[in-house]
């Protein structure tokens, strides 16, 4: 799981906690159903944003302080979402961190590179957790190891960086085309929301982090047209590129062997009709293409997606008819309005015994 190291000290992961600590899923809250945990626990890690106006998960909230686990139960559904649940969770225990390997000389100069294109502006976050994760990164004498920065996370088998959990950490400038965080090349997960990179594109060398789960850039303030590359990394499941106005693009066609798990797309530019291939994502979870500038009718490939539990395609063009949504049984969340289909009963819906409609 993607963990962060935090301000606290000391490390524990979700794996650990649900087996060492004793967290099983009886411990769940009730209203949590069993696809609203796996759309947590599938995709290998949350992403952190604390924007998010959508649905929320009640799931277990962990934090680590130093040496104790302190489980929160009944975790209030109206402050935190499925993607901000979990903070300050490390990857191993405190025991095995005399043998992990130091992480490399290359990557840490590629962070150090990384944090020195950035300033720290306090002025841009409405978020008062935020707080600049890179004061932490700096050389301390000899046996330097990056994997104790705040934010980064290793590899206990080889030390390399495969986690980058930078969301809320006040930086501002932009990211560069030849950006020495794509040197870097064992990354993981990638998480740099709600900071400002001053309208910056997003490199299109970031489609060879061919190891790539997880990248949220969502309130990151980026621009111009999404590489589609991203959109077919082999092991992508996490794409979340939401509220950013001035990115634009349009969706690809899609293949069987996608991966993808989560792609929030919604506040962008993106335009375009959604292609019938959108059906071959078989995994999707969630899908939020909400106020974007879709057009054309909705294919019915979409009822393939019968993992799919929150389909959110409201403020858009969309018009014609709603085509039938009967497979789609795991859906607890449906939004359509705010386009310009035809006015008609929609026959299928009283078949989806979880949804509720959103407005």
């Amino acid at each position: 799981m993607m963990s962060s190291r935090g301000r606290h000290g000391g490390k524990v992961s979700m794996e650990n906690v649900g087996t060492e600590h004793g967290v099983s899923n009886t411990m769940v809250p009730d209203g949590c159903t069993s696809m609203e945990r796996a759309a947590v626990e599938s995709t290998g890690t949350p992403m952190w944003s604390k924007k998010h106006a959508m649905t929320c998960y009640r799931y277990d909230l962990i934090v680590h302080y130093s040496e104790t686990v302190n489980l929160i139960r009944n975790v209030d559904p109206n402050k935190y979402c499925y993607q901000d649940v979990i903070e300050d969770i490390g990857q191993v225990s405190l025991s095995n961190l005399s043998s992990r390997p130091l992480c490399y000389d290359d990557e840490i100069s590629a962070l150090l590179q990384f944090k020195q294109s950035f300033s720290i502006n306090r002025r841009d976050s409405d978020d008062p957790s935020a707080y600049p994760k890179v004061v932490s990164w700096k050389l301390q004498g000899e046996g330097n190891d990056c994997c104790s920065w705040d934010g980064v996370e290793c590899d206990e088998g080889t030390g390399h960086v495969i986690g980058l959990d930078l969301t809320s950490s006040l930086l501002y400038g932009s990211i560069n085309s030849n950006s020495s965080l794509l040197r870097v090349v064992h990354l993981q997960r990638l998480h740099l929301a709600d900071n400002h990179f001053n309208y910056s594109q997003i490199p299109s060398r970031i489609g060879h982090l061919l190891e790539l789960r997880s990248l949220d850039l969502s309130y990151s303030v980026v621009s111009g047209q999404i590489p589609i590359g991203k959109f077919h990394l082999p092991k992508l499941q996490v794409l979340s590129m939401q509220f950013n106005q001035n990115l634009t693009g349009y969706l690809p066609e899609f293949h069987h062997s996608n991966p993808l798990k989560i792609l929030e797309l919604a506040g962008t530019s993106f335009f375009g009709k959604l292609p019938d291939s959108i059906g071959n994502l078989s995994s999707l979870i969630l899908l939020d293409l909400s106020k974007c500038h879709f057009s054309g009718l909705l294919p019915t490939s979409p009822n393939n997606l019968t993992q799919l539990t929150i389909l959110e395609l409201r403020s858009n063009n969309f018009s014609g008819q709603i085509p039938s949504l009967a497979s789609l049984s795991q859906l607890t969340s449906l939004s359509l309005s705010f386009n310009n289909f035809n006015p008609t009963m929609l026959p299928w819906i009283g078949r989806l015994k979880k949804l509720s409609i959103a407005p």
